[in-house]
């Protein structure tokens, strides 16, 4: 069953066993859901530190074994992949800022890491960070993997369930 849920906090969808209504949260205290990034969290060639943001997660799904986090930008020309990091353990409830956990997967830059926004001069770009609960403990070596797409469609079918949380940013 696929339960949509909506707030000003999170943006939210998650899948629920049995109709019960699970509370699959991502949450930062480094920006508001909607708000702007902070210059710290901005790639390098906009004047940033490219420092990843903290994010903090609860309600995960009971069976939970890992987790997959993404950070997207649809509003690039094809998409932009600035983060992805696969095989998070279950028992992990955040990263800190700057940190990281799991494999680091290549990002559309090239880069196995975190690279933050820097839209073209004027442009409001949204950066969607998505955390997606599994069923699996792990997902596989970081040799598997050959481009950023590619975890996001290797995901479907072991995901119990996922929260997003969405920033913005303009140069």
């Amino acid at each position: 069953m696929r339960v949509a849920c909506a707030g000003l906090v999170v943006l939210l969808c998650t899948l629920a066993p049995s109709g019960a209504r699970a509370a699959f949260t991502l949450e930062s205290t480094t920006f508001a859901p909607g708000a702007t990034l902070p210059l710290a969290a901005v790639f390098p060639g906009c004047h940033g530190k490219n420092v990843s943001p903290e994010l903090h997660w609860s309600g995960a799904p009971s069976r939970t074994l890992s987790y997959v986090l993404t950070m997207y930008d649809p509003d690039a020309a094809g998409g932009w992949w600035h983060w992805e990091l696969a095989d998070i353990p279950a028992s992990a409830h955040g990263l800190r800022e700057g940190g990281t956990s799991g494999i680091a997967l290549t990002n559309s830059f090239g880069h196995r890491a975190y690279d933050g926004p820097c839209p073209p001069l004027g442009k409001v770009h949204r950066y969607v960070f998505t955390l997606y609960a599994l069923s699996l403990a792990t997902i596989g070596s970081e040799a598997s993997w050959d481009g950023p797409q590619l975890l996001e469609h290797l995901v479907r079918g072991i995901v119990l369930g996922h929260a997003t949380l969405v920033g913005r940013y303009k140069t």
